[in-house]
């Protein structure tokens, strides 16, 4: 991000010898760019203004003219242009547009970080019946430290009964440090109850470094740093002891596989990639099952380790990293929805100690369902 740079590749667009590759030629520019780390916000308002002032921008302007692609709109959003901005967020917001066009779009709009964005995508997150749409608005919004985004989307997770809606947008809420104290307050006021916040959400709380919030989590969820080791076992024991009581339907524990498994596991061929396939796991092995179930975090495979990201703007978002290059990373969480960032945007990257696997998944079901679930875990299909 250099005067220099940018010198170097006008000379290169000048002698591409067509439309196709100049398209390619700004595809590699823009990774390029994705793969510098960001500046200080005065590095980047110099960036801006050097960019917006230099020849660069004009040959682009003629390119995005003649080559209307989603790679001139990502260009144009990177080089602060309002005219790829505009047309994108005009699109984006039509209904008349598929909801297929809108995600893409809505992803492509997300790095821009402009505030325009944020009313008109509030809207579309309340009222759009698409939720493909409502979530990939819900990305776009991640992006933001805004007050008025915490208070609509906490009225929002109230009323809507879409599960996984709520999950997201306690994922936006609670990545930053303000709108989760938003969400835990309205927890404090009675708002909400605690119980709807999984501990494997609350806890990312604790990553953002905040005493008095720490203080308001143990009040309503308790510590969680965890039960001892000798605890998960007694577990383990109670829930063996459960499991053998009586047999398993295993048409039934089908479905609740399908139901709470299958967004991460696949079996028999059936389910998503994002953890272990268990058809060729140990399963006729009950103990191992069950430590599984229990603990999930005692064994993590090294292709299976979460990460946890704190970008430039304060936010912490986590999953487990499924694609990665010099540009960009893409994390997928347990529910198999995916978040692309940029590398720009990243200030640390760690490893998690603890599986995307929630700990306490085994308490929601009944013993029945418990042997039914490992009836069909156990059998040949």
């Amino acid at each position: 991000k250099s005067e220099e740079g940018l010198e170097s590749v006008v000379r290169l667009l000048k002698a591409a010898p067509d439309q196709k590759s100049r398209e390619t030629l700004w595809e590699s520019v823009f990774l390029g760019w994705q793969e510098q780390p960001r500046g200080t916000p005065e590095d980047e308002k110099r960036w801006t203004k050097l960019v917006q002032n230099h020849k660069l921008t004009n040959l682009f302007l003629v390119d995005w003219l003649e080559i209307q692609s989603d790679v001139t709109l990502r260009v144009g959003i990177a080089l602060k242009q309002d005219g790829p901005f505009f047309q994108a967020a005009s699109e984006a917001f039509d209904i008349g547009t598929s909801a297929e066009r809108r995600v893409t779009l809505l992803n492509i709009l997300a790095p821009s970080g402009r505030t325009s964005l944020i009313d008109e995508t509030l809207d579309l997150v309340e009222n759009n019946s698409s939720e493909k749409v409502r979530i990939a608005g819900l990305q776009v919004l991640g992006h933001f430290d805004d007050p008025q985004i915490a208070a609509r989307l906490i009225k929002l997770h109230q009323s809507t009964e879409s599960e996984s809606l709520k999950s997201q947008i306690r994922d936006v809420l609670l990545g930053r440090a303000g709108s989760a104290r938003a969400w835990v307050e309205a927890v404090e006021r009675k708002e909400i109850p605690a119980s709807v916040t999984p501990l494997e959400q609350i806890r990312r709380v604790a990553l953002l470094g905040d005493e008095e919030l720490d203080s308001l989590v143990t009040k309503h969820w308790g510590k969680l740093q965890g039960v001892s080791r000798e605890e998960k076992l007694a577990e383990v024991r109670r829930l063996n002891n459960d499991v053998r009581a009586a047999l398993g339907n295993p048409k039934l524990g089908k479905d609740l596989f399908k139901k709470h498994c299958a967004g991460c596991h696949q079996l028999f061929g059936e389910g998503a990639k994002v953890g272990p396939d268990l058809t060729t796991a140990n399963r006729q092995d009950r103990d191992f099952l069950l430590v599984s179930l229990v603990d999930p975090s005692s064994v993590i495979r090294k292709e299976y380790v979460s990460a946890v990201i704190v970008t430039r703007s304060g936010r912490v978002v986590t999953g487990l990293p499924i694609a990665r290059d010099d540009s960009s990373i893409t994390l997928v969480d347990s529910k198999s929805e995916k978040l692309v960032l940029p590398m720009s945007e990243v200030e640390e990257l760690n490893e998690s100690p603890v599986s995307l696997m929630p700990d306490d998944l085994y308490r929601q079901f009944k013993p029945q369902e418990l042997r039914d679930l490992f009836a069909y875990l156990q059998s040949q299909k």
